[in-house]
């Protein structure tokens, strides 16, 4: 488990060991007192979270989940988010799990999620157009959609008790649902 910046705080309060932790600790206040610190610059050009991904990517790890990776900053949300994109397209998968909330990015793939009775679930295309877009168990369906990141047509669906399948035959896709 790699732990970014204040996310170190976190994990010891919870009583959750860190095999490493990253960043430059503005948000910490200090350098951990841990046996494997990563010290990032404080003026860098990506966040704490990417370099920890970076890390877990050199590391051989293919499936990310960050925890209070949003709700905070909206600039950080965004950030992370892109960050979800880049492990999409380096074929990984990423989630950010949020309070109620989860986001993944999906490229060229399909997510499925389990039947719910209720919630809802959102679908932004990452690129100028995503290609190819079916929403299967959704009130509001979709099938084979150009869908572009000019229009939101896929905020705030909803779940109708079945299973979900989201598809994007070429194109990303930001994937927010209910948890």
């Amino acid at each position: 488990m790699i732990a970014a910046d204040g996310g170190y705080a976190h994990l010891a309060k919870a009583g959750i060991k860190a095999d490493i932790v990253v960043g430059d600790f503005d948000s910490l206040g200090k350098e951990p007192d841990h046996p494997c610190v990563v010290k990032l610059k404080v003026e860098k050009d990506e966040t704490d979270l990417y370099k920890a991904a970076q890390i877990g990517l050199g590391k051989g790890y293919t499936r990310f989940m960050f925890f209070g990776a949003s709700g905070g900053k909206l600039e950080h949300t965004i950030a992370n988010i892109q960050l979800l994109n880049m492990l999409a397209n380096k074929g990984c998968k990423g989630t950010i799990v949020g309070k109620g909330q989860n986001i993944t990015v999906i490229k060229n793939s399909t997510l499925t999620l389990p039947a719910r009775d209720s919630g809802r679930v959102s679908v932004f295309s990452l690129r100028e157009m995503s290609f190819g877009v079916t929403l299967k168990g959704l009130k509001y369906p979709l099938n084979e959609y150009n869908m572009d990141n000019l229009f939101p047509i896929g905020v705030s669906n909803e779940f109708t008790g079945k299973e979900v399948s989201i598809t994007v035959k070429d194109g990303e896709l930001a994937v927010i649902y209910d948890a």
